[in-house]
């Protein structure tokens, strides 16, 4: 088959599309080749000719709300190209951007044109605005993210174009997990904009597991005081740890002060965020039992679990205590007043009920409520939970999807698979999709051989990429019902800011084209040429992206009869090259694969992917001892 490089799929698409865009005579055409939005808009129209932006180019912004959203376009412009942009109330007669209310858009859509003269986002909220704005910033040389310095050599030109765009579901998620492993709150406010970066908007906070609790609360400060820090030794894994032992002195973790909540939130607000806080609970909360002793059936200290410790963890919340109720509507007072989210998730998962079975209070409130199995006995539980959250306080509360018995105002967030979103929204539920098969950011996204230490199961991007939060085979009716999808980035093996980012991006940009994108319009080829332009924005970023989907990763098939060895070379990008060397070095000039390979002998085969005839991958060498192999 014949390999296109990337020059000449470039001049494909330009000739394809050059009567769409007759060049400017300052400057040379754009193609629909060079339009590289991520996550993909629902229509782009190519105009004629290019609007340059320069030292005199005015950004019109009259009122509060659009002078933030002018400062998000000036101040990447000042960092990446040292232009000092004027933001002003008053339009002058040419060469401006300006921001227009439109009623008839709906909300988070909005309409960008750009023009020679003149640059427009339309919209009808806040959040509209903010992603025009973050489609115009893509519009832009990759180096437009450039936060160290400025590159003075790019310039800075607009293709004329109209885009029309809007998100095809309202909930569109990222979770971070900060028990298992602390981040700091500047690598937060990190997160967050890139978030606003892919058009994301809801930022789920993991504050509460069994080995963290983070969250201030001003009512319990043995919270943070006590099940915030814990023994760990930070050469090692996670699953290398040594459990801790009395007498040991904590020397990890680390929490949020309400203050830094506020700040974050608000700072959030102004990306379009929405930042939703989970509260876990009756299980994975030991952090809390550790500090308040009184919450579990019996009463023991206990010590702060890190990863030598292995669940199923038995010191739960006791359903059976009163004083367990009184002290989670504390805590829940809080963070209500703390945050002004529509959502409160509420945990409820995995909860191992082994103390409930010999607990007296366990038992008198099965009897005292009629209830006929501890399954019952946590419904209660959470459904006591739901008069907090939903009845007193008026908020939605959100829970891992466990049993079909899940309380009836709460929002399931669907994790196990794709089933439980057919069932959940069959019953009338809203829900959320967050399934382990498509959206677990702590799992492999190439072969373990080339990847830090990760969870172990595998969730390459293409697979990101093919999540969709709806079943074609649903109704209408329980269409309506799926509010959106998330990822989620447990920690246990993510223990610093390099890690995460590796897992987080590129696969960030396939959830957000995966939840934004209208199904018909995404294409795995057309996406891939857009996030490698997406990789280039990360570069600039300082962002420590992966580029596993660039990595060859291969199969072996032993064949016992006619002895020999079959290798299988793969790579999830189709505009690359694989090249190999068998017991040598592979070069940008060795052979290109395009079928399996046979040996009969013993070898050693070299492998990586190319691009225009540079290496863009690892190098990958694996050696077939065919003795082993037979």
């Amino acid at each position: 088959m014949k390999k296109f490089t990337w020059c000449t799929l470039f001049y494909a698409l330009y000739t394809l599309f050059l009567p769409l865009s007759s060049q400017a005579d300052e400057h040379p055409g754009f193609t629909l080749a060079d339009i590289n939005i991520v996550p993909k808009p629902q229509h782009i129209a190519l105009g004629s000719g290019s609007f340059t932006i320069n030292e005199n180019t005015v950004v019109v912004a009259p009122g509060e709300e659009t002078k933030q959203l002018a400062v998000f376009f000036t101040r990447p412009l000042h960092l990446a190209a040292g232009l000092e942009l004027r933001i002003s109330s008053v339009p002058p007669a040419s060469n401006y951007l300006h921001f227009v209310p439109d009623p008839t858009l709906s909300p988070e859509h909005y309409r960008l044109a750009v023009s020679r003269n003149t640059i427009t986002v339309w919209a009808s909220d806040y959040n509209g605005y903010l992603y025009g704005v973050q489609s115009l910033l893509q519009l832009l040389p990759p180096q437009i993210r450039s936060r160290s310095k400025a590159v003075h050599t790019t310039q800075w030109i607009l293709p004329a174009i109209d885009i029309e765009d809007g998100p095809r579901f309202s909930y569109r998620g990222l979770m971070l997990d900060v028990s298992r492993h602390f981040f700091t709150m500047d690598y937060i406010k990190e997160v967050i904009d890139e978030m606003a970066f892919h058009k994301l908007n809801k930022f789920h906070f993991h504050f509460i597991d069994d080995q963290g609790w983070r969250l201030e609360v001003k009512k319990y400060p043995r919270l943070t005081q006590d099940g915030a820090y814990r023994v760990e030794n930070l050469e090692l894994n996670w699953n290398d740890q040594l459990p801790a032992q009395p007498g040991q002195q904590p020397n990890y973790g680390g929490y949020y002060s309400q203050n830094e909540i506020r700040e974050l939130i608000a700072y959030a607000q102004t990306r379009g965020i929405e930042v939703i806080p989970e509260i876990e609970m009756p299980g994975h909360i030991t952090s809390a039992v550790v500090a308040y002793p009184f919450l579990s059936c019996s009463g023991e200290q206990v010590l702060l679990p890190n990863g030598g410790a292995r669940p199923p963890f038995n010191n739960n919340l006791c359903p059976g205590k009163e004083s367990t109720y009184e002290f989670m509507g504390n805590v829940l007072n809080e963070v209500v007043d703390l945050f002004p989210s529509e959502y409160i998730h509420a945990g409820g998962d995995e909860v191992s009920n082994a103390s409930w079975k010999t607990c007296p209070h366990c038992q008198a409130r099965m009897q005292d409520e009629n209830l006929a199995s501890l399954e019952e006995l946590e419904t209660y539980f959470m459904s006591r939970i739901e008069q907090i959250v939903v009845k007193s306080h008026g908020r939605k509360m959100v829970v891992w999807k466990e049993r079909s018995e899940t309380p009836g105002g709460v929002v399931p967030m669907i994790y196990k698979g794709m089933g439980e979103v057919w069932e959940a929204t069959k019953q009338g539920y809203d829900v959320i999709v967050a399934p382990a098969s498509h959206t677990y950011f702590d799992y492999y996204q190439g072969s373990p051989e080339q990847e830090p230490l990760a969870y172990g199961n595998y969730m390459p991007l293409s697979r990101v990429y093919q999540f969709d939060p709806i079943i074609d085979s649903m109704s209408t009716a329980q269409k309506r019902h799926v509010l959106g999808g998330q990822a989620n980035l447990w920690a246990e093996f993510v223990q610093n800011k390099q890690t995460s980012e590796f897992m987080i991006y590129p696969r960030l940009a396939a959830l957000s084209e995966a939840v934004w994108t209208k199904k018909e319009l995404r294409n795995w080829t057309d996406f891939s040429k857009r996030v490698q332009v997406q990789f280039n924005r990360y570069a600039y970023a300082g962002i420590n992206y992966a580029g596993s989907a660039f990595n060859v990763d291969y199969s072996l098939k032993a064949d016992s009869v006619r002895k020999e060895i079959a290798i299988k070379l793969m790579t999830e990008f189709p505009n690359v090259e694989i090249r190999y060397a068998i017991d040598g070095k592979v070069t940008g000039a060795s052979p290109i694969y395009d079928e399996e390979l046979v040996f009969d002998t013993s070898v050693t085969i070299s492998t990586r992917t190319f691009r225009d005839g540079l290496p863009v991958g690892k190098l990958l060498t694996k050696e077939l001892d065919f003795n082993k192999l037979f």
